[in-house]
């Protein structure tokens, strides 16, 4: 399911990377918001996720978009060390914001 693979992709980055992304969507969250904090500090990143996901599926109901069947891939680039292949990936992809 959607949390099981989202947890397992980002599980393993560092507790204040989480932190530090509660407080960035924090305004949008309301008060999930220290639910998420609360969650990720006691080690509980499946309540976490799925405190996010329903914050997510909810603004995607609102927007008309329906949310992603299956996890979306985000991939990582280091742009100094590739940009042929960072600016081929980018110009297959009309409309990606920077």
């Amino acid at each position: 399911d959607r949390m099981a693979a989202l947890v397992e992709e980002y599980g393993s980055a560092p507790v204040r990377s989480w932190l530090d992304a509660v407080d960035r969507i924090a305004p949008r969250l309301g008060s999930a918001a220290q639910q998420v904090r609360c969650a990720v500090a006691g080690g509980r990143l499946d309540r976490a996720v799925d405190i996010l996901l329903q914050y997510y599926d909810r603004g995607h109901a609102h927007s008309g978009l329906q949310p992603a069947a299956a996890p979306v891939a985000v991939v990582g680039l280091d742009l100094a060390g590739d940009l042929e292949r960072a600016s081929a990936i980018r110009a297959a992809l009309p409309g990606l914001s920077t």
